[in-house]
């Protein structure tokens, strides 16, 4: 179960000029490695080994095999690439909660492949034989829309298949949903706990290359949510640990093309809600994140970020800028309350100004190094105006009329003051804006031009609204009256 550590504190009060400060979150909390882990029994486990060896044995004497005993000692073993991906633009996508188990006693006798804890093992004896790598945040939320993609780590043969089965278990119960990869070398890759039905449509038999779809994350099986399971095993059937560690036993040198750090502390989302981002609705039930990117001036907003491998000690910084790049809020976080987390998040709640400036606002957070944004903005009127208001040579004692084009390219009704300002030989002869302009809608003013005179004349349209920045437009008219005949040269003659 994810934990929630509500943080409540008092707030001093704020002036509208940014004050850094210490300032605990409104709420949150963190996510250990005992949140996603999983299991299969011995029984599930002989059963799945059984069938593997079979359908090896099976494919090599069809000669569908990228191993061949003759060259196995020459064949090196796989270097992986990562092996989840993600489709959004979010800067983070995981997290990992175990490794490998490297210590055969149990139970609560732990060692990852770095001499530390983050692993786990049972009262029965199963010692933890794989990593973890859960999707975060919201899992079930990322998993619903496949945003988690499992892809393979090295190419290579399928040579097992496991689907159908249910993908949303918070428990050790069940079987799971995996696609088994086997390598040049012989070497055997198992991809765990995916979601139903999201399997690759390729079949037992056919190749598959470093990158290439698997299936998506999900929690099937003996799973405690939703999460890839990565077990290998080597030629022999040995297990394997490809991170390369001090209290790794089982292989020597790495087996990754690039090792991630043993902890990876980075910023998985930063995002604006308009409710409190709620992680936990129950096993299996999807999240309610109320996010939320137009606010209204004086709304409480909830600004909130999402990590992985948070430490003890390591500082948040956090600001919110204003569209004229000026500091609305400042403030700064250090969480001390665990030695780690797996994955956290913590939110802090402001209320926004009342007559907020116009333009996309910035909430940005910086984490080790790292510095993430994300944009909010008030829903605003924006005029833009176009049409030209130079009617040239026209006839005296005739009319000319320019059509001027007003839209709201905004996010929110423009309401008109006045549209006016004109007078003879100048008027407006029809307009059809109304007293308010919808979003994304237009409407246009036409503008009459009948001179009594041969001379010049000019004038301004005057558009009045409610835009922040721009409200007042002037459009500028002009025109020259001319004596009747002195123009049809000019202008051509019509049939």
């Amino acid at each position: 179960m994810i934990r929630k550590a509500i943080l409540t504190v008092g707030m001093c009060l704020v002036s509208s000029i940014a004050i850094a400060a210490l300032v605990a979150p409104t709420g949150g909390g963190g996510v250990s490695g005992s949140d996603f882990k999983d299991h299969l029994t011995p029984a599930q486990r002989t059963a799945i080994q059984q069938k593997l060896q079979f359908n090896r044995k099976l494919l090599r004497e069809r000669g569908i095999s990228l191993y061949s005993e003759s060259t196995a000692a020459q064949t090196s073993h796989p270097m992986f690439t990562w092996p989840t991906e993600s489709t959004t633009n979010d800067p983070g996508h995981f997290g990992i909660s175990n490794f490998v188990d490297h210590d055969p006693a149990y139970p609560d006798s732990l060692q990852d492949y770095q001499c530390g804890e983050r692993t786990y093992d049972t009262d029965s004896g199963y010692n933890h034989k794989g990593m973890d790598v859960f999707s975060w945040p919201y899992p079930w939320l990322k998993m619903d829309h496949d945003e988690v993609r499992i892809i393979a780590a090295e190419p290579g043969i399928i040579i097992g298949k496991d689907d159908d089965n249910f993908d949303r278990n918070c428990s050790f119960t069940g079987r799971w949903n995996a696609v088994y990869v086997e390598h040049a070398d012989g070497s055997v890759a198992w991809y765990g706990h995916l979601k139903k039905n999201s399997l690759t449509s390729k079949l037992v038999g056919q190749s598959v290359q470093a990158g290439e779809f698997l299936g998506v994350m999900g929690s099937s099986g003996q799973s405690t949510g939703p999460h890839l399971h990565l077990e290998v095993y080597d030629s022999g059937n040995a297990l394997i640990d490809p991170s390369e560690g001090a209290c790794n036993a089982l292989d020597a040198g790495s087996w990754w093309s690039n090792q991630r750090p043993y902890y990876e502390p980075g910023i998985n989302l930063v995002a604006t809600h308009d409710a409190v981002p709620e992680m936990n609705n129950g096993c299996g039930v999807t999240e309610t994140p109320s996010f939320q990117t137009i606010f209204t001036g004086g709304q409480t907003a909830y600004f909130a970020l999402y990590l992985r491998d948070q430490r003890a000690g390591q500082q948040l910084k956090m600001k919110i800028y204003q569209p004229d790049n000026t500091i609305w809020r400042e403030w700064s976080f250090t969480m001390n309350s665990t030695d780690h987390y797996s994955a956290s998040w913590w939110y802090w709640t402001r209320t926004l100004p009342a007559q907020p400036q116009a333009g996309r606002w910035r909430w940005q957070v910086e984490f080790q190094g790292q510095t993430v944004d994300s944009e909010f903005t008030f829903p605003v009127p924006d005029i833009s105006v176009s049409g030209s208001g130079a009617f040239g040579d026209v006839e005296i004692d005739s009319s000319s009329s320019k059509n001027i084009s007003i839209s709201n390219v905004g996010t929110t009704n423009l309401l008109f003051n006045s549209v006016g300002g004109l007078s003879a030989p100048f008027s407006i002869i029809s307009n059809n804006c109304g007293a308010s302009l919808a979003a994304g809608t237009s409407c246009t003013v036409s503008v009459s031009f009948s001179p009594t005179s041969t001379a010049t004349s000019t004038d301004t349209l005057v558009i009045s609204t409610n835009d922040p920045d721009e409200g007042t437009v002037n459009v500028s008219v002009s025109g020259t009256g001319t004596a009747i005949g002195d123009t049809l040269f000019g202008d051509g003659f019509e049939d």
